[in-house]
């Protein structure tokens, strides 16, 4: 059966139509570079504890400048970095997603690199570059600072007791089951156990560490909420009963900390973590506890004024 000239013409179009966009796809995709979730599965196996900014979102809600305060505070270091390498991470960073472990960072960091600024950055300081990986030794003795590209616009970096560490980064170590990622502007995941292990907790978190008993995985975000940022905490537990009493340990502790404050007659201060978990809400979705708390601009405002 003869298919008419106009069917014929038609397909093609409607061809030409899917090959355009399958090529414009596949181009911002590779202009872009990886996305998060896949950059997930570079990440070396092990317990770290992840953390994720999408300094992009954050520039342009304007909640980047009230964390780093203003260009001219800069420090005059990072000043000299930044006229040497032309990278400054105000402007040119997008996505950030480090992994810290007991003694390695490995970090996947997507922007605009002028790449062959930051090999002379390194020579000049002693370190070394070839075929565009380059290393040097860190700030700490025995502790090397690595990095390379890793897809267009993407770096691959690692601080670790290897010279070679960022080469770490450039194989697939890990699946994730992308449903739970967080699509906060940032969030940090970690086990349980690493978390409890910690000795750099804030005091005022302290003893809502202690309070994770039967939590296996952990996921903070910070993000937009109603009337303005809240945090949330999101507790991986192993049962639905594990999940009621970690709500029941969670509304016990706050109000612990309100009782405490009230008998030395102090009010929730807004510009530290008081301020924050005072407010603290707390609900179960099954398996998972999840609690809330406002942030308030005032806390920014003294975060960026260290």
């Amino acid at each position: 059966m003869k298919v008419p000239a106009c069917l014929r013409r038609r397909w093609w179009i409607v061809a030409g139509l899917v090959v355009t966009a399958s090529a414009g796809w596949w181009l911002a995709h590779y202009f872009r570079g990886p996305r998060v979730t896949e950059l997930w599965e570079h990440l070396p196996e092990g317990d770290p504890i992840i953390v994720f900014l999408d300094v992009e979102r954050m520039r342009q809600s304007g909640l980047l400048e009230a964390l780093a305060g203003r260009p001219e505070v800069q420090e005059n270091e990072y000043r000299k970095f930044v006229q040497a390498t032309g990278f400054d991470y105000r402007t040119d960073l997008d996505t950030v997603l480090a992994a810290f472990y007991k003694e390695e960072v490995f970090i996947l960091a997507r922007g605009r690199f002028d790449w062959a600024r930051l090999e002379r950055y390194v020579t000049d300081h002693g370190g070394t570059c070839t075929q565009g990986f380059c290393r040097m030794q860190g700030s700490i003795p025995g502790r090397y600072i690595s990095f390379c590209p890793l897809a267009p616009g993407v770096m691959a970096f690692a601080s670790s007791a290897d010279p070679w560490g960022a080469r770490a980064l450039q194989s697939k170590h890990r699946s994730l089951d992308r449903a739970r990622l967080p699509q906060a502007p940032f969030w940090i995941r970690a086990s349980a156990a690493r978390i409890r292990e910690s000795d750099r907790l804030p005091l005022g978190t302290r003893l809502f560490a202690r309070a994770l008993v039967g939590v296996d995985v952990l996921t903070f975000t910070v993000g937009p909420g109603v009337g303005g940022l809240e945090a949330r905490l999101i507790a991986e537990c192993r049962s639905e009963q594990a999940a009621a009493g970690l709500v029941q340990n969670f509304r016990d502790t706050t109000e612990l900390l309100r009782s405490l404050l009230a008998r030395e007659r102090k009010q929730p201060n807004p510009r530290d973590l008081t301020g924050v978990l005072v407010s603290g809400e707390f609900w179960t979705e099954g398996t998972r506890m999840v609690g809330r708390w406002k942030v308030p601009k005032e806390f920014l405002e003294s975060l960026a004024q260290g």
